[in-house]
């Protein structure tokens, strides 16, 4: 009865055989590899290449149009960043953009168990929709665990982009956030709670600091940042 009954499991018919003789079908590999690695296979070696990339619906309550948000981001195993983030309004036709590259230097070591990041600086150039000329930008950023767990982390980032040209500062922003994830919130939801502030201007002497507040579960987000109300939905 159990030759049988692996007999019946293939598609075609195949003679009887004794249990004891029948090869079991190979298990087909579920690894998945990204199309985009094949147009980039330069920057695919090594083991340690993410790519992550989010699309979702954006509606800002000022704008009151619907638009598209993109965001992709490419980690090669030589810690080279390619991140590239625009909306698009189908309204309108309108396009906002900024893509940079930049090589990043960890300082020590990540605790993925923990939650906590290695402090990264980086270095590298950005392009963007309202600027003609590309920009140079350098980072600094950090990310640690306050309680036991990944759960519950804050993070820190500080940005400046310069002008190839002269170097001088053309803007900066700097970040602090505290988050908390609820895992298993409801039945079939987790939730996440998010607070902290944004500073803008500090290399003018001019700091224009700017709360942040967010209040995401699986898919849907409200946000209050940069002094307007957004929500944003992934697809």
């Amino acid at each position: 009865p159990e030759a049988s009954t692996a007999i019946q499991a293939w598609p075609l018919q195949r003679p009887s055989l004794p249990a004891s003789q029948l090869t079991p079908r190979p298990r087909l590999s579920t690894s998945k590899r990204s199309p985009r690695s094949r147009l980039l296979p330069s920057l695919s070696r090594g083991s340690d290449r993410t790519s992550t990339m989010e699309t979702s619906f954006y509606y800002a309550t000022d704008e009151k149009q619907l638009c598209f948000k993109l965001r992709e981001k490419v980690t090669t195993s030589f810690n080279v960043e390619l991140k590239a983030k625009g909306w698009f309004n189908p309204s309108t036709g309108g396009l906002v953009y900024r893509a940079h590259a930049k090589k990043n230097f960890l300082v020590g070591q990540e605790d993925k168990d923990a939650g906590s990041k290695p402090l990264t600086l980086g270095l590298g150039a950005a392009v963007m929709s309202d600027s003609t000329e590309p920009v140079l930008v350098a980072s600094v950023k950090k990310q640690m665990s306050l309680l036991e767990g990944p759960n519950t982390v804050v993070s820190a980032k500080a940005e400046v982009d310069a002008s190839v040209k002269g170097g001088n500062a053309l803007k900066d922003r700097v970040s602090l956030k505290l988050s908390h994830k609820a895992m298993n919130f409801t039945k079939r939801q987790d939730l996440k709670l998010a607070a902290g502030l944004d500073v803008e201007g500090c290399a003018s002497g001019k700091p224009k600091p700017m709360p942040r507040l967010q209040i995401r579960e699986n898919n849907w987000a409200a946000n209050y940042r940069w002094n307007k109300v957004f929500f944003t939905y992934d697809l």
